[in-house]
């Protein structure tokens, strides 16, 4: 007979050992209840996975009638017990309202004193006495050694099948990021592309250009490659010899480039998003009509594969060249390279916010993407597990690989399958206003890490928007004495006051889709204003009276914009109205004296509502425009000019009819923050948010213990 297994679990300086209940710590026995002890059990044995709090209450306390209290307590039972520190996690991470995920690598052995052979007596082993016609023959019961060899035998027979069994079928132990070793050292943003072993190719800015940058894999300073091409240049891909990139040039014309001086050669069809197969024959692309198609690496052959209805983007093949996965709607897809099977990955992971970016590393056993889990302030590297074999299917529940501050925003696999090349932000501002006597920008506040600023209509207080958090503060005027309004439920962006100065109304960028709230100015719960719309709801202000807020619809180039206006909701009522012929246009502001309402249209040109005669004016600028503001008086309408991702203004006019005026002239060093933020204090003296992060490549080395 053999006992039930059991088994033994290891993670950093601790043994759980199943059958004895019992945990040990650096060689000390800790003292655990019951109940923490097999809430721990459940998950230790599902690291990397949330389980519900529905599920530890289940499993642990049965059909007890206990409350989440009670799985609270023993959670901060274990977190004691472990020096485990909730606001920076090592083993339990809580996933706010939902359950909990175990962090930390398990290392799982089968518990040798759980298996054991029970023998039975010797006694049993003798033949009873028979009489026969010639005689009777009692056998002898067999020697000890021949007892003992048996035993092994039988033992032997069940236990190595079984144990082969669980070997081939085992969880394989979990990757995890063992080191970081940084590549560049400018600090400036950067947008990872490709790898040919020895050198990394990036672009900067996330803009098109006509450059692309090279770096040494061991380290160093970027170096130029003048692109030659007919426009400028998004590149996407390097062949798998290295000899070739594939790249968008003015916007959706595809090009292949030589790698060694950068000369466009052969143009492809019309698309996006290109993606060389293993072989370097093919390419795939995507249309600006839904569709994923394929072309030979020589141009000829094009044919879709699938239409599909939005747009896909960050194509990626298997390294055996049988699949495609791509982003569409904010999670990943896979499809054969033939067009078949088309179908959603991680369809049942519900605290991911977005997905995207995916590639597989060079050997395939590991399908590395990013995304922002709900409730997070930076988007991490995680991992799909796509080691199988026969007995042993690949894992459907992704693998989290980086946690932290720092802000990951591309990834390149490099050709050894042990290291990840990506790029890694660290996101801090500094509050800066403008002298106006000078014309030089002044840390603000300290120079504190906020955006966001409004002060108050009586001029005693101010708001902000700390960042990257994205809380909303309540300060004193000089900035003392600041009061947190909001936590981590909310993402605030553009609080407004009240004109009595007892609400503020903001968008939460955590909803979605995003949805506007109003809090007490001396603290509180903040409450939804809309509760029951389920469009996209941004950029609030008040009416001068109080009563009524004007807000927008998606974001200029945003899933679902132009297909709403904007919107009047008067609060105590809860009735919504769209101001005639508003559709397309976003980002309203209400001025203070309440004749006008400034937004911008479908093409981001200012224009103006005349809420007297309810039309609106013709545009007031044929210029790229972003973050509308009024002057204290309502005299002047200030915005920022888009020139380049680097050439930014802030201008101003007289309402109505005014003349255009620069005010200052921005780098990209001052537009950091939400959409690069700017306001403006009492005297209407900007008010920016200088970038004092750093954004780097680094190399990440996967580990597998």
């Amino acid at each position: 007979m053999i006992a039930s297994k059991s088994f033994v679990f290891r993670f950093a300086d601790v043994t759980v050992r199943e059958r004895e209940f019992v945990v040990i710590k650096t060689g000390h026995v800790q003292q655990v209840e019951p109940k923490a002890f097999r809430v721990l059990l459940i998950l230790i044995q599902n690291p990397n996975k949330l389980v519900t709090k529905e599920e530890l209450l289940n499993s642990v306390w049965a059909d007890a009638a206990v409350t989440e209290n009670s799985l609270t307590r023993n959670i901060a039972l274990l977190r004691r017990m472990l020096g485990d520190d909730p606001r920076e996690p090592r083993f339990i991470e809580t996933v706010t309202g939902v359950g909990y995920r175990w962090l930390c690598p398990v290392e799982l052995v089968e518990d040798s004193m759980a298996v054991s052979l029970l023998q039975e007596p010797a006694e049993a082993l003798i033949a009873v006495a028979v009489p026969a016609p010639s005689a009777v023959v009692v056998p002898q019961a067999p020697s000890k050694r021949r007892q003992i060899w048996t035993a092994a035998a039988l033992g032997a027979a069940l236990i190595l099948p079984a144990g082969g069994y669980w070997y081939l079928t085992r969880p394989l132990p979990p990757p995890t990021v063992s080191a970081y070793r940084q590549i560049t050292s400018d600090g400036g943003e950067k947008e990872l592309w490709a790898t040919d072993g020895p050198r990394i190719y990036f672009s900067r800015n996330h803009s098109v250009r006509d450059v692309i940058f090279e770096v040494s894999a061991s380290g160093g300073d970027g170096t130029k490659i003048p692109i030659r091409a007919p426009g400028p240049v998004d590149l996407f891909d390097l062949s798998p010899d290295g000899s070739k990139f594939v790249a968008s040039i003015l916007g959706d014309s595809l090009w292949t480039l030589r790698a060694s001086d950068g000369v466009a050669v052969l143009p492809l069809p019309r698309g996006n998003w290109p993606s060389i197969s293993p072989d370097g024959r093919t390419v795939a692309y995507t249309t600006h009509e839904g569709g994923i198609w394929l072309v030979g690496s020589d141009g000829a052959g094009a044919h879709r594969i699938v239409s599909l209805q939005g747009n896909p983007a960050s194509l990626a093949w298997s390294p055996d060249g049988r699949r495609i996965r791509f982003t569409l709607g904010d999670h990943i897809w896979e499809l054969r390279s033939d067009g078949s099977n088309l179908h959603q990955l991680l369809t049942g992971w519900q605290d991911s916010k977005s997905q995207c970016c995916g590639r597989w590393t060079a050997d395939g056993s590991f399908f590395l993407f990013l995304t922002q889990i709900k409730g997070a302030i930076s988007q991490e590297i995680w991992a799909l597990d796509e080691r199988h074999s026969l007995l042993r299917r690949p894992s459907a529940v992704p693998i989290r690989l980086t946690s932290g501050p720092t802000n990951w925003t591309t990834l390149v696999p490099a050709k050894d399958p042990n290291t990840i090349y990506a790029t890694g932000e660290t996101q801090r501002g500094e509050l800066a206003r403008l002298d106006m006597s000078t014309q030089q920008f002044r840390p603000f506040f300290g120079g504190i890490s906020v955006e966001g600023t409004k002060f108050s209509p009586d001029g005693r207080s101010v708001i902000y928007v700390s960042w990257p958090e994205q809380f909303l503060f309540r300060a004193n005027a000089d900035g003392s004495d600041p009061v947190q309004l909001t936590d981590s439920r909310f993402s605030v962006s553009i609080p407004v006051w009240s004109p009595d100065g007892k609400q503020i109304v903001f968008t939460d960028t955590r909803s979605d889709p995003f949805a506007i709230y109003v809090v007490s100015s001396f603290g509180g719960v903040p409450k939804r204003v809309i509760p029951e719309d389920r469009e996209t709801e941004g950029d609030p202000t008040w009416s001068p009276d109080g009563k009524k807020i004007v807000f927008g619809g998606p974001t200029y180039g945003a899933p679902g914009f132009g297909d709403t206006g904007v919107r009047v909701v008067d609060p105590a009522t809860n009735t919504v109205s769209e101001l005639p012929g508003s559709k397309g246009m976003w980002s309203p502001r209400w001025s203070p004296d309440g004749r006008y309402i400034v937004a911008l249209n479908h093409d981001n040109h200012l224009q103006l509502f005349d809420t007297r005669t309810q039309t609106w004016l013709p545009p007031l600028q044929d210029v790229f425009s972003g973050y509308p503001t009024w002057s204290a008086d309502g005299q002047w309408l200030y915005y920022l000019i888009v020139k380049t991702s680097d050439d930014w203004s802030i201008c101003r006019l007289r309402v109505p009819d005014g003349k255009p005026e620069e005010v200052i002239h921005l780098t990209e060093q001052y537009t950091a923050g939400w959409w690069g933020w700017f306001g403006l204090d009492s005297a209407n003296a900007p008010i920016v948010m200088r970038d004092m992060g750093r954004h780097e490549i680094y190399a990440l080395t996967l580990s597998q213990k």
